[in-house]
C-alpha cells in the first residue's frame, strides 16, 4: 500500500500543473559523502528541467558565513544544448529569498571534445563568467579539479 497525494500548483502563467506523488516513486535524497557532508557546506541539493532548451540542471546550494553560491554541474547531457533558457531560469532561481544565492558557479565536464569546451567558455565569459576556484568554501588553497572546469558570475 502506497500513500498518494496530489497537490493543485498554479504556475507563473497561470496554469494549473498538478503534481502526483508516490511514497513508491519518489527519489531518495541525496546523500553527502566526505568532504561536502564532513564541512556541511551543502544546504539545498537542486534539479532544474528547462523544458524549452530540453536540458536537466543538477546541482547544490554551498554556503559558508554569509556566502551563498548555486553550483550547477554542465555534464555532457547540457553541453551543446540551447541553454539560454535555463541559463537565464537559474539565475532568476540564484534571486528567489529562499536561495539568496550572491553567486553562480557553473562546472563544466572537462571530458568535454576541446572545440565545445572552447565555445561554451568563451559563450559564457561574454555573459560575466570567469573561470574560478571554490577557494572561499575551504579553509586552505584552491579547489581545482582534474574532472571540472569551474566558471562564476555574480548574480
Amino acid at each position: 500500500m502506497h500513500n498518494n497525494t496530489t497537490t493543485d500548483i498554479v504556475n507563473d502563467y497561470g496554469i494549473d500543473v498538478r503534481m502526483n506523488t508516490s511514497s513508491a516513486t519518489d527519489s531518495p535524497f541525496p546523500e553527502g559523502y566526505g568532504w561536502v557532508q564532513q564541512k556541511g557546506l551543502v544546504s539545498d541539493w537542486i534539479e532544474v528541467w528547462d523544458y524549452v532548451g530540453g536540458i536537466r540542471f543538477r546541482g547544490f546550494v554551498a554556503e559558508k558565513a554569509d556566502e551563498k553560491a548555486m553550483v550547477v554541474f554542465f555534464d555532457q547531457n547540457v553541453i551543446g544544448g540551447d541553454l539560454k533558457a535555463g541559463l537565464m531560469a537559474l539565475l532568476e532561481l540564484c534571486a528567489v529569498d529562499y536561495f539568496a544565492c550572491t553567486r553562480l558557479v557553473v562546472c563544466i565536464d572537462r571530458h568535454t571534445q576541446q572545440q565545445s569546451l572552447e565555445v561554451l567558455s568563451k559563450d559564457l565569459g561574454w555573459i560575466g563568467f570567469q573561470l574560478t576556484t571554490l577557494r572561499e568554501f575551504v579553509e586552505e588553497g584552491d579547489v581545482i579539479s582534474n574532472e571540472w572546469l569551474f566558471m562564476e558570475m555574480d548574480t
